[in-house]
């Protein structure tokens, strides 16, 4: 099965913020459909970590989600800061 790229016709940022920015695009799906409002999410590199204890359990952390108003379950992880290596 080949999986085909959209065309990006234009794109225009509406949010450029430190932690997350907002872009719509105006695309062409391989069909030939031109969808005029593709919203995108660009964040900065980021890495999550999984840690396994002697034990063989893993650390998890609890994190308040604002967007979606709730307390999650997740793995620790971060912003790669700068010239910071993932590791």
């Amino acid at each position: 099965m080949i999986i085909e790229k959209w065309q990006k016709l234009a794109s225009k940022y509406l949010v450029k913020e430190k932690w997350a920015t907002l872009r719509v695009d105006e695309v062409k799906l391989p069909d030939g459909v031109i969808k005029d409002d593709y919203y995108v999410l660009e964040y900065p590199n980021w890495v999550n970590a999984i840690a396994i204890t002697e034990a063989g359990k893993i650390i998890m952390v609890r994190q308040y989600r604002h967007a979606a108003d709730i307390v999650s379950l997740e793995v620790p992880g971060g912003v790669i800061d700068g010239t910071e290596q993932p590791e």
